[in-house]
């Protein structure tokens, strides 16, 4: 394996022209398939607020924000405010802007590594038709803009190592700002440490790069510091155990549940707050913001110093599903209250249970290596859509089913009372054995090179994916694939490193195999 980069390439304006042109090819070709932005989570999703305040109490609504980082919610407020009625197109022409700018990213990146131009374009073209790419493309959440982002903070960094111009930097400050105002997996101790290992590598001089090192800080960590004034908890997510109970609570029968409950080892709220056992009678997804005793004056009580707002004491947003349905504000004040209760009752599980924690690793990681196309959130007429081109990329990604992890789902529901809440039905061999060697492969050529800022920025993409592996895993169950595809730039990234250093080994073998035959 080389150890040095070769001979840098630079990306050129005809590049990213050719990544342009190509990219409205796709979209048009999606679209012509059926594929359309999906503005549901706008209506019916936890993570974004009431659209009515967003669009007419913005500022006063984030300020009183506690489920989630402000970031996404302004982003959307903003929109709303600017093109009140052609918001779609507006978050279409974003996105897909977004997208571009880390396709570029991601192929000037691949040059600058040494890696072929060839290999570099159909790799980012590849990963720019994929149906995972175009379903999150579509997909009003924070998903594919994290995503797009957390790459390009990858390319701002090496950019600002390899020529030391501030504008770089304070480019990658503002990227890691938005990404830690935006996904509460961006944690402040992250930005922290990314930033101080800069600092110590770099060591700027002058006092302004200090001043803007601290104004990061300082900004990552306000939301922190509002909710505990506000709300009493340091933390920019009180749903945070809310997460861990897919891994310990979830997979508990009910019945268990309700005996837990009874013996006064665990509250009501993780009793009752979700039923995904398909055989219990209720058969339903329940939640109990609704029930009075989370809206009696009792528990209400400890929140009397907040103010009445819609967006605290409203238990419904305003907005109405396609068969009628309401949709409940996660925002709801009653939730804060049971922060301490489920976090409680999460930590009391994990101690007495643990065996239901590390079955539900095992799956969550499962889950992980899912092609990320295969989400239960995405549209399901834009997934219908794309089954033209998802049959193709199943064969790439050597997808089969898994039967056995049925039997093994029954086996462990009849002799141990466990019922996993999320599973995958079929293995993707590509992606279970692919982005395993891509790490190592990415960390063996971190740990060999000599250069000081290829080194720092492959730490950073092999870290930051195993880092949001490690945390999305261990601390969710469901959604993994999802989690995971915030970093799939960076593994493209990887594998544009390792089909490169692959073809040159190949070339040296059938070089010297044609040079022994000769003689």
């Amino acid at each position: 394996m080389s150890v040095e980069r070769q001979d840098a390439g630079r990306a050129r304006w005809s590049d990213l022209g050719l990544i342009l042109l190509f990219q409205v090819a796709v979209e048009v070709t999606y679209f012509l398939l059926g594929v359309r932005m999906d503005i549901f989570p706008l209506l019916g999703y936890w993570q974004i607020l009431d659209p009515k305040l967003l669009q007419h109490d913005l500022w006063r609504s984030v300020l009183y924000l506690h489920i989630q980082p402000p970031g996404f919610n302004i982003l959307v407020g903003i929109v709303l405010k600017l093109f009140p009625d052609l918001y779609p197109l507006a978050f279409q022409a974003f996105y897909f802007a977004c997208g571009v700018l880390a396709l570029w990213a991601l192929f000037d990146l691949q040059l600058r590594f040494g890696i072929r131009r060839r290999i570099a374009m159909a790799l980012v073209m590849l990963f720019g038709a994929s149906p995972a790419y175009v379903l999150y493309q579509h997909h009003l959440f924070y998903t594919f803009l994290d995503a797009s982002w957390w790459f390009i903070s990858a390319w701002l960094l090496v950019r600002y190592l390899d020529s030391k111009r501030p504008v770089y930097c304070v480019l990658l400050y503002l990227v890691l700002w938005w990404l830690a105002w935006t996904r509460a997996l961006v944690h402040f101790l992250y930005v922290g440490l990314v930033v101080g290992v800069l600092l110590w590598k770099v060591r700027p001089v002058g006092w302004k790069r200090w001043v803007a090192t601290g104004l990061l800080l300082v900004a990552v960590v306000a939301p922190y510091v509002k909710n505990k004034i506000i709300f009493g908890h340091f933390t920019v997510s009180t749903w945070f155990p809310g997460n861990i109970a897919k891994i310990t609570t979830f997979p508990i029968p009910v019945k268990d549940r309700v005996a837990l409950h009874k013996a006064g080892r665990i509250s009501k709220y993780s009793m009752e707050i979700f039923y995904p056992d398909p055989d219990d009678p209720k058969n339903a997804v329940i939640d109990s913001r609704g029930d009075p005793y989370w809206s009696s004056p009792g528990f209400l009580k400890r929140f009397k110093h907040l103010p009445r707002l819609p967006v605290l004491f409203s238990k419904l947003k305003s907005t109405v599903g396609p068969n009628g349905q309401n949709y409940p504000n996660i925002n709801y004040v009653a939730m804060i209250g049971t922060y301490d209760l489920v976090l409680k009752d999460d930590i009391y599980l994990a101690l007495h249970y643990p065996h239901v924690v590390l079955l539900s690793w095992f799956f969550s990681f499962l889950n992980y290596f899912k092609a990320a196309e295969y989400q239960d959130y995405i549209s399901k007429d834009n997934f219908r859509a794309v089954q033209p081109v998802l049959r193709a990329y199943d064969i790439l990604y050597a997808r089969i089913p898994a039967p056995f992890l049925d039997r093994l789902a029954a086996f462990l529901k009849e002799k141990m009372d466990y019922n996993p809440y999320s599973r995958p039905t079929h293995l993707y061999l590509t992606l279970l054995f692919g982005f395993p060697l891509l790490l190592v492969f990415g960390l063996r050529r971190a740990r060999h090179t000599t250069n000081a800022s290829e080194r720092l920025g492959l730490y950073y993409v092999t870290l930051t994916i195993i880092y949001v592996m490690l945390i999305g895993n261990l601390l969710d169950c469901g959604e993994n694939n999802r989690i995971r595809f915030q970093t799939d730039f960076m593994y493209v990234f990887l594998a544009g490193l390792f089909v490169d250093w692959a073809a040159v080994r190949l070339r040296g073998i059938l070089s010297a195999h044609r040079h022994k035959a000769a003689k």
